[in-house]
């Protein structure tokens, strides 16, 4: 039996705790590194393969902590229903053709085997897990008063080399995620004025809206040639090697607080 892939997460924490006066609760989620290596397309003397494999997946930044993800019910001191935080650093991704083929060989279907049972299975619990998602999400969004809300998460680096293998000498592709943030609740995001969602239809003048804010910044895409880096290259906001340059989107919203007005508008 031969090893396609191997994936590496190192020092990872799970904490969860629950207040015994209520049903608040609190989970944290925490990361160092992870690493997926993949199938190595050169063979040592006898046949095998070497020891050196290369790296699918690898976090940018070695020295912080990969993700660190808390979730909070109610938090005390404050007048949140939730709170939401969740910090990543960047990640590397990198294509190599001959692993990526070789999983797709091993996850294919067995053409004897029927497998309609299996998919009408999944499809059913699927649909009852989307119906049970959307009442959970409906009927919260109507007793929210206020979010506490701060994620940001680093760029993902989608880097797919000429050949379909990686090395630093290579011609790539190097496509940059860009960086997502999304901060809600008037202690991140300061409040949004009323004439921007004015509905000259009411007049109600104490209507509030919980401030909401969505950030995708720095997105582009790179073709870099033999010996360009593409570390580099991606901190500029122009050059010659970029097809797309960086590109920054911020989307605001308001979610009313009103009983029977739970929509965004």
């Amino acid at each position: 039996m031969k090893v396609i892939s191997r994936l590496s997460i190192s020092n990872g924490q799970l904490e969860f705790q629950r207040r015994p006066a209520r049903d608040d609760i609190q989970l944290v989620i925490d990361l160092n590194s992870l690493e997926m290596s993949g199938i190595d397309s050169e063979l040592n003397n006898e046949n095998e393969l070497n020891l050196s494999r290369p790296l699918l997946i690898q976090s940018f930044n070695q020295t912080n902590k990969l993700l660190h993800i808390e979730f909070e019910t109610n938090p005390l001191n404050t007048k949140s229903d939730y709170r939401i935080q969740a910090k990543s650093q960047p990640l590397q991704i990198n294509y190599h053709a001959m692993t990526i083929n070789k999983l797709i060989e091993c996850f294919l279907p067995d053409r004897h085997h029927d497998l309609e049972g299996i998919k009408e299975a999944a499809y059913s619990i699927y649909i009852d897990i989307k119906h049970r998602t959307q009442f959970l999400v409906s009927e919260n969004l109507k007793k929210i008063k206020d979010l506490d809300i701060d994620i940001d998460l680093q760029s993902i680096y989608f880097i797919v080399p000429e050949h379909g293998f990686y090395q630093s000498s290579s011609s790539v592709i190097c496509l940059d995620l860009g960086r997502f943030m999304f901060k809600g609740g008037e202690k991140n995001v300061q409040n949004l004025e009323k004439n921007v969602f004015y509905d000259a239809k009411n007049d109600q003048d104490d209507l509030i809206y919980v401030p909401l804010k969505i950030q995708l910044e720095n997105v582009q895409l790179l073709y870099l040639t033999q010996n360009e880096n593409w570390i580099d290259l991606r901190l500029q906001e122009d050059s010659p090697s970029h097809l797309i340059k960086p590109i920054t989107l911020t989307l605001d919203l308001g979610k009313l607080i009103h009983i029977e007005n739970n929509k965004l508008p």
